[in-house]
């Protein structure tokens, strides 16, 4: 493992002990709310549910199917709209109005929208992820494509290279770092959208956990959802962090050659 990574991982596994620890003592020798129960007993209540209980398969499995397929989409779309808009000056002047009015509108407003088009199964769900999720992914990629450096173009079509080739070959390595930005934006969006729709005509998730132990006064298991919550984000981050740096080692390099 890089020597970063352990540091990085060091760090905040140290900052998360130091909280913990410093949460436990606030709870048990200077606070009496009940909504603050101490970090030991969600800790129990996170390992009753999660590990040895059924939580996995009734709240984790079903949020995350939900959450993977509305992001998946809005990467997808949002990378191949973003080339074309970025690439076609016309389809941007024309489209560009449309998608900034897509923009402007808080995307747990349309929750209601997409359940009456898409009724109340996990569709309405994952298109509403993917609604909040695209935005990022869609304007920097658009951004980025637009921005590549003519020369590098020229140079390709001086060479005979077709526009698929070129695209595939030059804009896409040239814009993937922006794209990677954005799909980490995009990344927490999805998963506060996850929960959100997870909060109206669910059955099962993490949100519905979350909501249902909110509604019945379960403060411990309340906390502990979000505890899962908090650390399949984490974990995700990570892994997009992980892919990033594979994926990316060369433009790490570019910039190390360049003392950047």
């Amino acid at each position: 493992m890089d020597v970063a990574i352990r540091t990085r991982a060091l760090q905040w596994i140290s900052a998360i002990v130091v909280l913990l620890i410093a949460g436990e003592m606030w709870t048990r020798f200077a606070s009496d709310s009940i909504f603050f129960p101490q970090p030991s007993e969600v800790i129990e209540a996170s390992w009753d549910r999660y590990i040895v209980g059924s939580g996995i398969s009734e709240d984790v499995l079903p949020s995350l199917w939900r959450f993977t397929r509305g992001w998946w989409l809005a990467v997808a779309f949002g990378i191949a709209v973003g080339l074309l808009l970025g690439l076609v000056p016309m389809a941007k002047a024309f489209v560009n109005p449309l998608i900034q009015f897509g923009r402007a509108i808080p995307p747990p407003l349309v929750l209601g929208a997409f359940l009456i088009l898409f009724g109340t199964d996990d569709a309405p769900k994952v298109f509403l992820i993917a609604f909040g999720s695209v935005w990022p992914v869609l304007f920097n990629t658009m951004a980025a494509a637009a921005s590549v450096h003519p020369a590098a173009v020229d140079t390709a079509r001086a060479f005979g290279k077709s526009r698929s080739t070129i695209i595939t070959k030059v804009t896409l390595p040239s814009i993937a770092p922006q794209i990677v930005a954005g799909m980490k934006v995009s990344l927490s969006i999805g998963l506060i959208l996850m929960v959100l729709t997870e909060f109206v005509g669910a059955r099962d998730g993490l949100g519905f956990a979350l909501i249902r132990a909110q509604r019945s006064f379960a403060l411990v298991d309340m906390w502990a959802s979000l505890l899962v919550l908090a650390i399949l984000g984490l974990m995700m981050n990570v892994v997009l962090i992980l892919v990033e740096r594979r994926a990316l080692a060369w433009h790490r390099g570019q910039k190390g050659q360049l003392g950047v």
